[in-house]
Order: structure tokens, then C-alpha cells, then sequence
């Protein structure tokens, strides 16, 4: 058994890649966490750019973007998420505008 800061991890059963290939278990992805001073990067709505850049000096802003799934260790990674965010906006805006018009379904 191996212990971490953010998982306990034990030997597993050796037919578990049948199970998983089968679907009867998932694998977990846990988020990326920079070292001290290493770059990451973070979605951004502005109109030019769509990710920011940061050093990790495992702060709580550091922190704060971690807890909330916003740290990525590629531009394009934040960019992606970007994408996703604005979809979501862009999405929650016409069903708001479609319940004001009467035509919420």
C-alpha cells in the first residue's frame, strides 16, 4: 500500500483491465498539480487570448484554481477549457433568453 497527500494506493486484482475494459470500473484521473515555481496555465475569457500563464508558488490563488479545476500544465489544455466555458455561457444565455420570449421548453 502506498499512502500520498492525495490517495491511497493498494495492489489491485490482476483482472481489473478486464473490468475496466469491460466498464465495470474507471480509471481516476487526478488533477495536475505544478511543482514550486513551474509554469501552469489557467482558462481566460478575454478577447485575444484565451489562457494565462502563472508560476506556482503554492500560494492561495495557486490553490484557490486548483480546487476549482482551473490549473492546466498546456496552454492548449486552458484553452480547451475556455472553449467549454464559453459554450456553457453562450448556452445558459439562450435558454434564459428562450424562458424570458415564452419559449422554454
Amino acid at each position: 500500500m502506498l499512502n500520498s497527500k492525495y490517495a491511497t494506493w493498494t495492489l489491485a486484482d490482476p483482472l481489473i483491465l478486464k473490468d475496466i475494459l469491460k466498464g465495470k470500473e474507471t480509471i481516476t484521473k487526478f488533477p495536475y498539480k505544478p511543482a514550486k515555481m513551474e509554469i501552469y496555465y489557467t482558462p481566460c475569457v478575454a478577447e485575444v487570448f484565451r489562457c494565462d500563464r502563472f508560476t506556482w508558488f503554492d500560494d492561495s490563488n495557486d490553490h484557490f484554481r486548483l480546487r476549482h479545476g482551473l490549473v492546466f500544465k498546456t496552454s492548449d489544455e486552458a484553452v480547451a477549457m475556455t472553449n467549454k466555458m464559453l459554450k456553457l455561457a453562450e448556452n445558459t444565455l439562450v435558454m434564459q433568453e428562450d424562458k424570458e420570449n415564452g419559449n422554454d421548453k
